[in-house]
């Protein structure tokens, strides 16, 4: 069976007016791991608040283009030696992301429950960027400190799963715009909420 086969029979049992849209709102587990190409990788960890629209593009099928936005707040620290003495900074970055995915709705179980794989881009704009050390802290969009982006776009891969009007659901992604020169990031979140 072709892979048209398997998305035809799905249309086909899944039996719902697909042109119409969904929302979901949910909190999210954020992982954000930064890469610099001369030094330890730092992680930080935090949490976001998640919004999304579900636009149908087709009647036929449960294809959808999803939009919304997600605030998040990560936090981490490093510890770096030198000549016996150990400095620890902490890191702090809030953003505002907008993603653009299509999404594809399977639903099994009379539509009670569902999976919808979904692939897009995702836009960031980093409100805050602070660094802290030995109790004094900086900016880390200032060009004599970090010169961290205040932009960054990427990619990103996931899926939610659907139980009624609750949900679960993972992604993964990096970004091709890095939050500033030779650090790549990656983003990593496990998220939970209501579709309504």
């Amino acid at each position: 069976m072709t892979l048209w086969a398997v998305v035809a029979a799905t249309a086909a049992v899944s039996g719902s007016a697909y042109a119409e849209g969904y929302n979901r709102a949910g909190i999210s587990y954020e992982l954000e791991t930064m890469y610099p190409k001369h030094g330890d990788n730092l992680n930080l960890n935090g949490f976001g608040l998640n919004y999304i629209h579900g636009f149908g593009v087709s009647s036929k099928l449960p294809l959808f283009v999803e939009t919304g936005a997600k605030l998040s707040a990560v936090f981490g620290s490093i510890e770096e030696k030198d000549m016996g003495y150990t400095y620890k900074t902490d890191y702090q970055v809030m953003s505002l992301a907008v993603p653009v995915n299509v999404a594809y709705r399977f639903s099994f179980a009379d539509g009670t429950m569902g999976i919808a794989p979904y692939l897009g881009l995702n836009f960031k704009f980093n409100l805050l960027a602070k660094g802290k050390e030995g109790g004094k802290s900086y900016n880390l969009f200032d060009k004599d400190v970090w010169d961290a982006n205040r932009f960054q776009m990427g990619w990103h891969v996931g899926a939610v799963y659907n139980w009624n009007s609750i949900y679960a659901g993972l992604s993964f992604g990096t970004d091709f715009i890095e939050i500033a020169e030779d650090v790549a990031t990656s983003t990593f979140n496990i998220t939970v909420g209501y579709n309504f």
